[in-house]
């Protein structure tokens, strides 16, 4: 498994978000104006290092954070924002990706 498997299947499945509007998701590198209104989302892939647990050399573990920002306009209070975070935490929340990648998540900062 490589970084950017790892980032590929992440990505698919934030991609697979119900209801989601891929132009509303800001991925790394890519142009993105964020919309007016509604939710909109931007994506960062963190990875950490790898090891081979108990020196074997055949597995490895890979470490790191897949963030999922979640943005509403200014003033429109916190009901879309946290409708949508809890949407998300959700959809990534402990589920295997490919038979190799186990997500687990943690607790949304506001």
């Amino acid at each position: 498994m490589t970084w950017a498997a790892c980032q590929g299947l992440l990505d698919t499945r934030m991609n697979a978000l119900p209801g989601l509007d891929s132009a509303r998701v800001a991925w790394p590198n890519e142009d993105f104006d964020a919309p007016a209104d509604g939710v909109h989302y931007r994506v960062a892939f963190l990875p950490n290092r790898g090891w081979a647990p108990y020196g074997s050399g055949t597995y490895n573990r890979f470490a790191g954070n897949y963030q999922v920002s979640v943005y509403v306009p200014a003033n429109s209070g916190t009901a879309a924002l946290r409708t949508a975070v809890d949407a998300v935490c959700s959809h990534f929340d402990r589920l295997t990706l490919s038979g190799s990648v186990t997500l687990t998540t943690g607790t949304p900062v506001p």
